[in-house]
Formats: structure tokens, sequence, C-alpha cells
């Protein structure tokens, strides 16, 4: 099982900072990223200078990356932005290009993700699709909505477990799409009792847990999916926020790895 750092999983680091924390903890993969939703992309993004860099940075640490996030499909939608993120996800060797829906016009939305799949397939690269409850696609339903419109071989979903539970989805509801349909498994650990909608955003953020140290049924989410799915763990804690990043990475993965000892996923 290929195991990689997400990005948000450390306390603000810069992108090679976290490619530097990936490799020195003993994970597989990074990921890079360049914007979330409300944010403009960082101006790393068109800096030829820093895909070398990257690719340095990744040499050194001998690790790849998985996914470069995040295309985000909005109401102006940047066509030359996900563009560029086409450009350097193909240039560091990245498999995957993430995309996050905050579009409230689906058939926009649709028209955008084909745009992006195709400027992807041409450098050969996959899409994933994230679904959060807070965004305008919300559910796992939302998501295979999107995915399934375009119907691109190339494009499948992230399924990130903190964001499944907390939008009302089940395992029975994994395990009732077809596997073909999840490209990237992110995973983390929550109380099983969800936050106030206003705060859903902000646990996801910065305040989840290690797999097996919370109360979701991860061993059992983890039985109905492919076994060859790369996990991103993505598991931003309090606790370590303070800690150098190769701890806050050593920690989570560390954490992991006890999780998988403890008893295998049915």
């Amino acid at each position: 099982m290929e195991t990689a750092l997400a990005p948000l999983t450390l306390h603000r680091p810069q992108p090679l900072e976290a490619i530097a924390a990936a490799g020195a903890a003993g994970f597989d993969l990074s990921g890079v990223q360049f914007r979330v939703y409300g944010q403009p992309a960082s101006p790393l993004l068109y800096d030829p200078e820093f895909v070398v860099a990257t690719t340095r940075a990744l040499a050194a640490s001998s690790i790849s990356v998985l996914e470069v996030s995040n295309v985000v499909l909005e109401e102006d939608f940047l066509l030359e932005e996900a563009r560029a993120f086409a450009t350097f996800a193909a240039a560091v060797g990245a498999r995957v290009l993430q995309v996050v829906g905050w579009d409230d016009v689906v058939d926009r939305a649709v028209e955008n993700l084909a745009f992006v799949a195709d400027i992807a397939a041409d450098v050969g690269l996959e899409v994933v699709v994230e679904f959060m409850p807070y965004s305008q696609t919300k559910t796992l339903a939302d998501a295979l909505h999107l995915v399934t419109e375009i119907d691109r071989s190339n494009v499948s979903l992230i399924l990130d477990s903190l964001h499944l539970f907390r939008s009302g989805g089940t395992v029975a509801d994994v395990a009732a799409v077809d596997s073909r349909y999840f490209g990237v498994i992110q995973l983390s650990d929550a109380p099983s009792r969800a936050p106030d909608f206003e705060n859903l955003r902000p646990e996801s953020i910065g305040n989840r847990l290690v797999p097996g140290t919370g109360e979701l049924p991860l061993r059992e989410l983890l039985g109905v999916l492919p076994d060859n799915l790369p996990v991103s763990l993505e598991v931003p804690c309090m606790a370590v926020a303070g800690l150098p990043h190769v701890d806050q990475a050593g920690y989570v993965l560390d954490g992991f790895r006890r999780f998988l000892a403890e008893a295998p996923p049915r």
C-alpha cells in the first residue's frame, strides 16, 4: 500500500518543505498544493525555476508526487490556470490533478471538468474529483454525477474519509459504487459526532485524527475499496502543529502503520 503525505497535514509548509518532510518520514509520495478555494493560486505555479527545484527535491527525497492541487471548478473558472496546473504536474511527474467543485451551476461545472480532463489527458495525467460537505460538490453522489456526466476514462474520485462521513455517506454507499470510479483515498479519523455545519471546514483543515484514534469505520471503508489505491494521509493535528514538519509527518505515518498492524481492513 503506497502512502502519500497530503500537504494539508503539515502546519503551513512551503511545497519543498512538504516534499522533504514526506521523504524523511518514510512516505512513498507527496502532494503539491498551489491553491485552495477562496484564495489565488501561488505564483510558484507559473515559475519555471520552481519546476527545477521541485524535481531536485523529489530526487533528493527519493519520492514522487501523487497529486497537484487544487483546480477549482467555480463561476469564474480560469482556463489558463488549469493549463498551468497540468503543465506543472506533468513536468514533475505527478500522477493526478485534484479538482474541487465550488460551482452551484452543475452544467457549467461539468463542462469545465471535461476541459480539465482533456488537457490532463493530453499530458498523460489522471484527474480526481473531491467532494466536501461545505462546498458545492457536497456528497459522493454529487461528485460521481460530475464524473459520469463527462465520461472520460482518466477521471475518478478522491475519497476523503472525513468528508464521506461528515456528508452523511456510509460504507454501504461506497460499496455500491463501481470500484473503477475511485482513484485515491484520503484517510483520517474523527469523532463519530459531527460538529455544527459552520465548523465542518475548520475541523477538516485543522483538527483531524490519525487513523485508529477516532471513531470512524475506517477498516470497513478500506475493506470495500480496491487494494491498490494510494492512501493519502490528510491529518492536520492540532496536537503536533508546533513540531518540525518532519516530526508532524512522522507522527501521522507511524500512527497509520500502527492502525494497519493492529488489524487488517476487512
